[in-house]
């Protein structure tokens, strides 16, 4: 079983939120942070949050935060690059 994104962020906390939101529902989901927090960087690849469910929940959980976004959260899905997956292969 491998896991998607599905939502995006800039911060720790949005991506909590959005977290908490598909654990709510039923979802698994953890949050991915690759955010360097010594230097803070925000730009890149590696100044995003990650909120990553199981690749069969994925369908769900963004139609889910579509039809019922989390408050405070006016950017959509947070999605500005492809999908990232990642499988349990590695």
């Amino acid at each position: 079983m491998g896991w998607t994104a599905v939502f995006v962020a800039g911060t720790d906390y949005e991506a909590d939120l959005v977290c908490l939101r598909l654990r709510d529902n039923d979802i698994p989901a953890v949050v991915l942070n690759q955010r360097d927090h010594m230097w803070n960087l925000t730009i890149g690849y590696l100044a995003k949050v990650r909120v990553l469910v199981p690749d069969d929940k994925a369908e769900f959980a963004t139609a889910l935060l579509a039809e019922h976004p989390v408050e405070g959260l006016d950017r959509g899905n947070g999605m500005e690059e492809p999908p990232l997956e990642i499988s349990d292969d590695t």
